[in-house]
């Protein structure tokens, strides 16, 4: 499989080690059957980036946002998931504030037919101040990000 990774349109954040191959992301988005795309963003953004990531979500994520006792975690939850919906938006060519989602039994989130699903998958993880995308097509993906304690041998 081949693999192609880029960092996201929104922040400059540093690559975390030196040999991986973050790269800036083209303006138009092919993603091949064999391709798996990675996109990596920070959730610990200004404000106005915040509020405008806010727009494109449903009512229904705005309310779950909410929920979060912490502003930090409310924020970090608004940008992961206003995030996804941008990255989906630029593969489906679609406003971003469009996209619907289904939900497995698990709460894993999944394109419904109607927003452009069809073939196109992903998965998110985020941890601390970093999420993690991973999208394909025509088969389930997963990806995982875990912060490193440096209070552990």
């Amino acid at each position: 499989m081949k693999g192609v990774f880029v960092t996201d349109q929104f922040e400059s954040s540093p690559v975390l080690t030196p040999d991986t191959p973050w790269s800036s992301p083209p303006k138009k988005l092919i993603l091949g059957h064999d391709e798996v795309h990675v996109w990596r963003a920070a959730l610990n953004t200004k404000e106005s980036r915040i509020q405008s990531l806010r727009r494109t979500l449903t009512a229904d994520e705005r309310a779950r946002a909410e929920r979060f006792h912490f502003q930090k975690d409310r924020d970090q939850f608004t940008v992961a998931r206003g995030v996804l919906r941008v990255i989906l938006g630029r593969y489906l060519d679609v406003d971003p504030s469009r996209l619907r989602f289904s939900y497995s039994p698990y709460g894993k989130p999944s394109l419904e037919r109607e927003s452009g699903g069809g073939d196109l998958c992903f998965n998110l993880s985020h941890a601390g101040e970093m999420a993690l995308y991973a999208v394909t097509r025509g088969r389930e993906i997963g990806i995982d990000v875990e912060p490193i304690r440096t209070d552990f041998a």
